[in-house]
C-alpha cells in the first residue's frame, strides 16, 4: 500500500488534478505528527497549500523521539526566597 492510500484511509483531504492526488498540507500538519514532508513541493491550487503524496514520508520511530527531545521544555520550578 502506497503512502498516497494511507493518508486516503486516515481521510486527509485531497484534491485529484491530471490524475495527481495532491493532500491538504494543513490535514497532515495538524492531525498527523508522523509524516513529514519537503516544503519545497507544496502547491497552492485556489490558495490552499496542497502536496504531492509522493513526497510525503513517515517518520520512524526514532524521528519521533529525536522530535520531542528536541522540543522538550522543562516546567520552571518556583523559587523560593
Amino acid at each position: 500500500m502506497s503512502l498516497g492510500e494511507v493518508l486516503k484511509e486516515k481521510n486527509v483531504r485531497y484534491i485529484t488534478k491530471d490524475g495527481v492526488d495532491y493532500f491538504y498540507v494543513e490535514d497532515i500538519e495538524k492531525n498527523y505528527e508522523y509524516f513529514m514532508f519537503n516544503g519545497g513541493e507544496i502547491i497552492y491550487i485556489n490558495n490552499i497549500p496542497l502536496i504531492d503524496g509522493k513526497y510525503v514520508v513517515k517518520l520512524t520511530e526514532f524521528d519521533l523521539n529525536m522530535r520531542k527531545v528536541l522540543n522538550f521544555k522543562p516546567k520552571k520550578k518556583d523559587k523560593e526566597n
